[in-house]
């Protein structure tokens, strides 16, 4: 995701844009949470794997998301019948911390690479 601003020779600079990536949360959760400016994230094994700071907590306009990423509500979609309609009616993000790298052990852990490792190569 980029954006071009042009500039005075016409050419024009690309600037990256961030993309927001949002973790649904039901209803429960959200009471849980509360007040809170920082939540835990755990891994299977109950592990806190990663901070999540300076929260913010949104609806979860499902029928709006299905729509502009598929062009349609149209029921039947497998992806949107299987994790978006059946997922929370809260969506919540902010800034990641991640304590330590997760590890799949597939083969492929030496390809995921944090932004900081990213940005060295």
């Amino acid at each position: 995701n980029s954006l071009r601003m042009k500039n005075d020779d016409g050419y024009g600079t690309i600037v990256n844009m961030s993309l927001p990536i949002v973790l649904a949360i039901d209803d429960a959760t959200k009471e849980k949470i509360g007040g809170a400016n920082d939540v835990a994230l755990v891994g299977h094994d109950q592990k806190i794997v990663a901070i999540l700071r300076s929260i913010e907590i949104y609806k979860h306009n499902k029928e709006e998301r299905i729509a502009r990423t598929w062009g349609t509500t149209a029921p039947g979609l497998p992806y949107v019948e299987e994790s978006i309609t059946p997922s929370g009616n809260f969506l919540i993000g902010g800034d990641l911390e991640l304590l330590s790298p997760i590890k799949y052990n597939d083969g492929l852990d030496h390809y995921r690479l944090s932004p900081k490792q990213l940005r060295k190569e």
